[in-house]
């Protein structure tokens, strides 16, 4: 499967620190983090969360989401796996503030949507987005792509709401 050209890994870089961000996020819209997230292995970590895998995808319509995959729920759809305990995540997670605290990352610096991707064994993808209109081609894409064995398609996605 060839990769959608609008559509990348994103590897986030350690510089300028996200716990920064977030504090300069606090202080201008008074939105805060808690636990602060930070870059790790590539990713974001928040909290006691393994790093997030992050794909940038830009709509047709010059859209920029950021979408968020545990690379451990992902791994643990290959046949024989054990599925990793950590917890429903995906309800909890701190989606305008973390698009809010994205937008200002010298790496985007542009208004940005974030769209969270949980995997469960089935398979199933549930989806929590800050947008009602999910870049639902780009998540297949991705997931497809990721995943040992490509099998995703809109039946095995449910639309969380926000």
């Amino acid at each position: 499967m060839v990769l959608n050209p609008e559509s990348e890994p994103w590897i986030v870089p350690f510089a300028p620190p996200l716990e920064r961000l977030a504090m300069e996020l606090a202080d201008s819209t008074g939105l805060t983090m808690t636990p602060l997230p930070s870059a790790d292995k590539g990713g974001i970590v928040l909290g006691h969360l393994p790093p997030f895998l992050i794909w940038k995808h830009i709509t047709s319509k010059k859209i920029l989401h950021l979408l968020f995959f545990q690379p451990r729920e992902i791994g643990a759809l290959v046949e024989g796996a054990s599925s990793p305990d950590i917890g429903p995540w995906i309800t909890r997670f701190p989606l305008l503030e973390m698009s809010q605290l994205l937008a200002l990352h010298p790496d985007i610096n542009e208004p940005t949507e974030v769209t969270l991707i949980n995997v469960e064994q089935g398979p199933v993808a549930n989806v929590r987005s800050t947008v009602n209109e999910v870049p639902l081609v780009a998540i297949l894409t991705i997931l497809n792509r990721i995943s040992a064995k490509p099998l995703w398609t809109q039946d095995h996605i449910r639309i969380m709401q926000s």
